[in-house]
């Protein structure tokens, strides 16, 4: 093979190119995304729709049942779920793997304008949708308190200065508030009054919806002069707004403070969040698919102490949840483990040559099969997660397999009294041919993953092409930069019997063949006992794989409890918060110290679960 000779004869080529690869593979790993597991994007869509006022009923009959019609007739969805409540209506549509989703989302928009018609007159806004992916979970969950301030006080400093500034950040996807107490205005008004007075709820709103209102008066040219007019019509306090006139009766003016109450209030005052038994605001942040979640929460944590200089003093910022932790622990684990491996597979490659010279040939292949193949996932879009260090230490046997059977064979040659140019040359021409039957069987174990379709098949296709990089790169280096060293580096006669380590292994091995002939020729007479033996282990492996219990992942200790509870639907919120409210300590995190999640209603809490175990909602 060309290649062979071409490698051994311009050893600075080769040398140019190894470094090449490990330069191309530190950047690669230094800008690889880091997570827990491969990046699945599921194409799905939410909609969202809202009608204050209407109950749960109303909502699923004339909201969520015509935008399910009509979406209907996209193609290419799998799956379509709503779910209504209180003056809401939340529709997910999920679409096939293979599915766009900037396309479906043209779909899903117009399908939305064309069933705009049918859908309440009364609606504020129309359907709004976004992109989501239902197996993403907040990254990190910050608490924010303030004891000297109002709710609707520190909300506003929250919307204002915290949030825009984490949304801005690199690689932030969302910022969600729950316990959210933003301040409003409520009219109740009084059914008698409004009865005694021949008026209807319909003429308070269009009263209110009249005087509270901020649009263009026009100018007036005079002369020389312009004059533009301001007549601002935003109602600012109750007294204004229980001010405003509805109609006349009898020549007196109906006002609105006549048949209803003005007073102050929070958009939602069924919800809430609190830390330790204090009212807080919990920002839950969410990251952008493919951002490195390690990176995303650090960066966000250097940026605290700055936003907390942009706030009042007297607001604490305090990271409840961090899934960082899980995601460094994890990876960290897989990367000591790839090291380990290494460091066995250099040893026994050691035992058993017994000579450091030809150890350090085969043991050069192992941290560049592995540099190059950050390189091959850089290029490719991979993450730096669990799976990827797996296929990584499982290909620690299959890379140095090449470099061994190359070497073994240039050795031989060496040792037939061969000059070790002319050996490496000659020894890896021989073995080539086998060394690349090896690595495209390797290979092809891997193909079926390549094409498995569904989540799972995405999840296990960055395992099998990371294994594939790392084999395809062994036999590169196995070809070119094994025969390059190892006719400069091994001399004719280093393997004799001197190395005190080099007879002790062959002593060992000696002993170890001896012994599995012995255990041959018993087996081969006993011929009928291994037969009864062979089948009894089958059977004991097919009851295993029926009884041993199955799943997707192992379950894994995030370092957090999630507890719901749920009322009866004729149950009021306040009840239900003072009897479900729970302290705990959780095992794995014996520092937080939080409270359980309640909600005020069975529909609540189906519809709007608690983000983490220290919120309540």
């Amino acid at each position: 093979m060309g290649l062979v000779r071409l490698a051994v004869e311009r050893p600075v080529a080769t040398v140019l190119l190894s470094l090449a690869l490990i330069f191309a593979g530190i950047f690669g790993y230094r800008t690889l995304p880091v997570s827990a597991l491969p990046e699945v994007d599921l194409p799905t869509i939410q909609i969202s729709a809202n009608l204050p006022g209407a109950n749960p009923a109303t909502m699923a009959s004339s909201v969520a049942t015509p935008i399910e019609r009509q979406l209907s007739t996209i193609a290419g969805i799998d799956l379509i779920t709503s779910s209504s409540t209180t003056g809401s209506t939340t529709v997910t549509v999920q679409f096939a793997l293979d599915r766009n989703i900037d396309a479906a989302a043209l779909d899903v928009q117009s399908a939305l304008s064309a069933v705009a018609r049918r859908l309440p007159r009364e609606m504020p806004t129309p359907p709004t949708f976004k992109k989501i992916n239902p197996a993403d979970q907040a990254v990190l969950l910050i608490s924010i308190r303030d004891k000297t301030r109002s709710s609707n006080a520190l909300q506003t400093i929250v919307d204002t200065l915290v949030v825009p500034r984490i949304s801005t950040m690199s690689g932030v996807g969302e910022v969600q508030t729950y316990g959210s107490r933003r301040y409003a205005m409520r009219i109740q008004f009084d059914p008698a009054a409004l009865t005694a007075r021949n008026l209807t709820p319909e003429d308070v709103r269009a009263a209110v919806a009249a005087a509270n209102s901020n649009i263009a008066v026009g100018s007036i040219t005079r002369g020389e002069r312009s004059y533009i007019l301001d007549a601002s019509g935003n109602l600012e306090t109750t007294r204004e707004f229980a001010n405003i006139v509805i109609a006349s009766r009898d020549g007196l003016p109906v006002r609105v403070g006549d048949v209803a109450k003005v007073i102050d209030s929070f958009e939602n005052f069924y919800g809430g969040s609190k830390l330790n038994g204090e009212p807080s605001l919990t920002l839950a942040i969410s990251r952008q698919p493919g951002a490195n979640v390690v990176k995303l929460v650090d960066d966000v944590m250097a940026t605290l102490p700055s936003i907390a200089e942009s706030v009042p003093p007297s607001i604490t910022m305090q990271p409840i949840v961090d899934r960082s932790d899980s995601v460094r622990d994890s990876v960290a684990d897989a990367q000591y483990t790839l090291v380990g491996t290494a460091i066995l597979v250099i040893l026994v490659i050691y035992l058993v040559l017994g000579d450091w010279r030809a150890t350090i040939i085969p043991a050069i292949v192992l941290p560049l099969a592995a540099v190059g193949t950050f390189a091959g996932m850089y290029f490719f879009k991979f993450n730096l997660d669990n799976l990827s260090l797996l296929a990584l230490t499982l290909a620690t046997g299959f890379v140095v397999d090449d470099a061994i059977v190359v070497l073994e064979n240039i050795v031989r040659r060496i040792e037939d009294g061969e000059e070790p140019r002319q050996a490496a040359v000659t020894g890896a021409n021989e073995i080539a041919f086998t060394v690349l039957s090896i690595s495209i069987s390797l290979v092809a174990v891997f193909i079926p993953l390549l094409f498995m379709g569904g989540v799972i098949g995405r999840l296990f296709r960055e395992f099998a092409v990371t294994m594939t990089i790392a084999i395809a790169i062994s036999a590169a280096l196995s070809l070119t930069l094994i025969p390059m060293v190892a006719a400069r580096v091994l001399k004719p006669g280093h393997q004799g019997e001197g190395s005190r380590v080099a007879r002790a292994s062959t002593r060992a091995f000696g002993k170890l063949q001896r012994g599995y002939l012995r255990a041959f020729d018993s087996t081969l007479r006993h011929r009928k006992l291994v037969g009864v033996l062979t089948v009894v282990s089958i059977g004991v492996a097919v009851w295993g794989f029926t009884v041993v219990p199955k799943g997707f992942f192992p379950t894994e200790d995030t370092g957090a409890i999630f507890i719901g509870t749920e009322a009866a639907p004729d149950t009021s919120a306040s009840p239900t918060c003072r009897t479900s409210r729970t302290r705990w300590r959780a095992s794995s995190a014996p520092t937080r110290r939080c409270c359980a999640s309640t909600a005020s209603s069975a529909a609540a809490a189906s519809a709007a679960p608690t983000p983490a175990a220290c919120s309540r909602r």
